[in-house]
């Protein structure tokens, strides 16, 4: 956008400086031509000609700018800058030049020598918006947010700036300031109503902040009205009906997306998220590994050479986990499968799983390592000949439907502990043992649709004949929504069990059932091969499915599904009546 910008005024400042009295039109002739021929995208033909009249005569201003523009347009930036350097000293009020100049020093990494030049720009020529917007981007990139965005809500004034206001909300939504994304964005629109930039922005914020995506894809789709080339807001598209479960039409929106812009790695993972919902997995995990290319993945915690599914026979592997705990519980069910492939597997887990990986995986070397771990752990992991993300597993081991064995389970809680807990829960009473979690993930992981309200909460623990046991991870066992049901005794807090992980998988083991919103505690009770009912967003992760009762990854779970997006009701309705049946 910076480089095209420097085109679009070339023919412009050829007319504001005079040739020479002697040759004026065949000066004139010249850099029309050349102007026309950069233009058009034939710079190396504008080069061409400007290097020859620039020998012509090497005291022509206008040439030497036109040709430091075409040079730093295709690149060279260090010639660029050598001439327009030269033509500010002989012309030091030619703002334009003084632009161009700041874009060279920018793309050669040099911010300071820039937003000299864009100051000077701006002092001779303050409504140039083109200037303006390019030092707010400059102040943007060198953490002077402050400045940066006060120049781009000016640049929001009618009419506003695209790339402006879309650079504004990027900011905002970044500092966790959505309310005023919205704000800047409805007051474009109140002015503009078909801003298309506005809409797309209002799409982005609703959708990814406020989890609106039937809100957000009105907007998109105004967006898409008025301009349909945007690529980005096709798959913002994509995604908010993929939100709203409608698969075919997120499907094609993507497609929509990658013909305009075949190179959009993220998109291309979101998609394959959708296919994963779907059971698709032979499409999908090909491009599920492009989360590696994610700003938020987690990294390597080695150098080493990746697995690609060659023999293993005679090399040792390393085993790492890279993302949340609930997936590497998950994707340790293809653990099984490795070992009956490789005699010498290191296993670099969360460090609150390696005693529980450690009993469950016999044969290995398991420790600490990998996204939850430090980097001293990370440091002392054993040499292997490869390695392989813990994500990366099912693309050679979960193909299809059929692939998901029938396990009983594949990890082991302590059986002295389990026994120690279950004699603790006999002095809790008689009646069905049940433990609960209510609440899932981050506000960045949706975590206000993996959410139980209060009121239903408490609805549930009143179920005659059921004794709760708390499982919430982070729960103090007093939070305002459970205090009264700790204090009465229909909810046992353990309060040792939930600070280490090997007891909350004894706690799991002594409990007749696990109820649970989408977090890791589904994935151990289902990885211990204990029951477990799940209680569903409308349309949730994709590690869940979009439809029926069971998930491949876990035999022993049940998934109870809202109706309604965000209703949770019915599904507490049947959960109570589920539980009363087992009482009888």
């Amino acid at each position: 956008m910076m480089l095209a910008r420097m085109l679009t005024r070339l023919a412009t400042r050829a007319k504001r400086t005079p040739a020479p009295a002697a040759d004026r039109a065949k000066q004139q002739r010249v850099l029309e031509q050349a102007s026309g021929l950069a233009g058009t995208g034939r710079y190396a033909e504008a080069e061409r000609v400007l290097r020859e009249a620039t020998l012509a005569w090497p005291d022509w201003i206008s040439a030497q700018r036109l040709l430091g523009s075409v040079l730093g347009a295709t690149g060279q930036l260090r010639e660029a800058r050598s001439v327009l350097e030269r033509v500010v000293a002989l012309d030091p009020d030619d703002a334009s030049c003084l632009a161009d100049l700041g874009n060279v020093l920018r793309l050669e990494e040099r911010p300071a020598d820039a937003e000299s030049c864009y100051r000077r720009a701006l002092a001779l020529d303050p409504d140039n918006r083109a200037v303006r917007f390019n030092l707010a981007l400059l102040l943007q990139g060198t953490g002077q947010d402050t400045e940066a965005i006060a120049r781009l809500t000016e640049l929001t004034a009618p009419p506003a700036h695209p790339q402006a206001l879309k650079a504004l909300v990027a900011m905002l939504d970044r500092q966790a300031r959505p309310t005023e994304a919205i704000a800047i964005c409805t007051r474009v629109l109140s002015e503009e109503s078909e801003h298309a930039a506005a809409h797309a922005s209002l799409g982005f914020v609703l959708l990814k902040r406020l989890l609106e995506p039937a809100a957000a894809l009105d907007h998109l789709d105004r967006a898409l009205r008025v301009d349909a080339s945007d690529a980005e807001v096709h798959a913002n598209r994509a995604i908010a009906l993929q939100d709203l479960g409608r698969m075919d039409e997120a499907l094609a929106s993507y497609e929509a997306a990658f013909a305009l812009d075949p190179t959009m790695h993220a998109i291309r993972f979101h998609r394959a998220l959708g296919l994963l919902l779907l059971g698709r997995y032979d499409e999908a995990w090909g491009d599920y590994e492009l989360r590696h290319l994610g700003e938020e993945r987690g990294r390597s915690p080695v150098e080493r050479r990746v697995w690609n599914g060659e023999d293993l026979a005679q090399r040792s592997l390393l085993i790492y986990g890279e993302q949340g705990l609930g997936d590497e519980i998950m994707f340790a069910s293809c653990i099984p499968d490795v070992l009956r492939r490789c005699p010498n597997v290191v296993i670099a887990c969360a460090p609150k799983l390696v005693t529980l990986f450690r009993r469950s995986f016999a044969g290995t070397t398991c420790v600490a390592g990998g996204a939850a771990a430090s980097a001293a752990q990370n440091a002392a992991i054993p040499a292997t000949d490869l390695m392989v993300a813990s994500g990366s597993l099912p693309r050679e081991f979960r193909r299809t439907r059929a692939d998901f064995p029938t396990h009983r389970s594949y990890l082991e809680a302590d059986a002295e502990q389990v026994a120690v807990i279950r004699r603790r829960l006999q002095a809790f009473g008689p009646g069905l043992k049940v433990g609960i979690s209510w609440r899932g993930g981050t506000a960045k992981s949706r975590q206000m649709l993996r959410t139980l309200p209060a009121e239903l909460l408490n609805s549930l623990l009143d179920t005659p004949g059921v004794k709760f046991v708390n499982l919430q991870y982070d729960s103090p066992g007093s939070e305002p929504e459970i205090a009264d049901a700790v204090r009465v005794g229909r909810m046992l807090h353990l309060a040792d069990a939930l600070a280490d992980y090997d007891k909350t998988a004894a706690l799991v083991c002594a409990l007749d059932l696990v109820v649970s919103v989408c977090t890791a505690l589904i994935h151990l009770t289902g990885a211990l091969g204990r029951p477990v009912w799940i209680l569903a967003p409308q349309v949730p992760e994709w590690r869940y499915g979009l439809h029926g009762e069971h998930m491949p990854w876990y035999p022993s779970a049940s998934v109870i599904r809202q109706g309604e997006r965000g209703d949770w009701g019915p599904v507490i309705a049947a959960v109570k009546a589920r539980l009363q049946a087992s009482c009888r």
